[in-house]
């Protein structure tokens, strides 16, 4: 699952009021919350989180030591090339230790498949044109 098909904040149980931690896991020396996991693939899995440091929502995605394909660097790096391009998210933090590695970027919206599955139909003509603009 690509970063930019996380879900909306709104549709998790984490809350930002306090910005504090409970019994969460915790990630990267205390600044990042796993929260709810979106979804996986094969070069690793994506949770949505809290950034303690900022007191906001943000997308985790972690990636195995033991994959046989290790892209996450790889995609953290293009990500920061094209940061502020509006057509991926801005990476806020990358690390890698000996189980694997973590990148934290923007939280994105629901995922086209998410959308045609709560529409229950097709896109229309309209909406395909508008999003093949935007690719």
């Amino acid at each position: 699952m690509a970063l930019g098909m996380a879900m909306a904040p709104t549709q998790t149980s984490m809350s930002l009021s306090s910005c504090s931690t409970s019994s969460e896991l915790v990630a990267s020396s205390g600044r990042f919350v796993l929260g709810k996991k979106l979804g996986a693939g094969a070069f690793g899995e994506v949770f949505v989180g809290k950034d303690l440091e900022k007191c906001r929502y943000v997308a985790i995605k972690l990636e195995s030591s033991k994959s046989n394909h290790r892209f996450l660097e790889v995609e953290a790096q293009a990500c920061r090339r094209l940061a502020h391009s509006g057509y991926v998210p801005d990476v806020h933090w990358y690390e890698s230790w000996q189980g694997g590695s973590m990148m934290v970027s923007d939280l994105q919206g629901p995922s086209l498949e998410a959308l045609l599955t709560l529409n229950r139909r097709p896109f229309g003509l309209k909406t395909v044109l508008t999003l093949a603009d935007q690719m």
